[in-house]
């Protein structure tokens, strides 16, 4: 069972060494995770960091944005997957969040990642619905403003 905090902190920092969990930092973003076959375990080794991270946070004057720090648990098992643990933050419940997305990679419970597929697939598939829209034969943009917003839409 890996289970995910995702911080977003008002500036980037140098995290405290005496954190016992895994962590990842960029920029802002901050996840710190534990791997563990008992949520229990896991649950108190996140809460213990997490009072080793607010007094860093207060001593550094960062705010921490509470609307966006949730958790996650990563695991193969539907039971496991069903719990609720309690972490807060300040004094603030953290909300479970099915399918994370940092950096940019949306992922799901079993890390398969096919939410991450998924996502570019809705986008385009939705951009190209628009462009069908706007290439009607009796009214609509011609081939060179379609080209242009083809380029525009998919060359990113």
């Amino acid at each position: 069972v890996k289970e995910l905090k995702e911080i977003e902190c008002s500036k980037s920092i140098d995290m405290p060494k005496e954190l016992l969990t895994e962590k990842a930092l960029y920029a802002d973003d901050l996840v710190l995770w534990h791997t563990s076959k008992h949520t229990g375990f896991s649950e108190r080794r996140l809460n213990e960091d997490r009072d080793r991270l607010s007094k860093y946070c207060e001593t550094w004057k960062l705010k921490v944005n509470y609307t966006k720090t949730t958790y996650s648990i990563f695991t193969r098992s539907n039971k496991v997957a069903k719990k609720n643990i309690t972490l807060t933050l300040d004094g603030n419940i953290l909300k479970k969040e099915d399918n994370p997305t940092y950096l940019g990679v949306t992922m799901d419970r079993q890390l398969s990642f096919n939410k991450h597929v998924q996502n570019p697939k809705l986008k385009s598939k939705k951009r190209l619905n628009l462009l069908k829209r706007l290439a009607s034969t009796s009214w609509g943009a011609n081939k060179n403003t379609l080209r242009q917003l083809y380029i525009g839409m998919y060359a990113l």
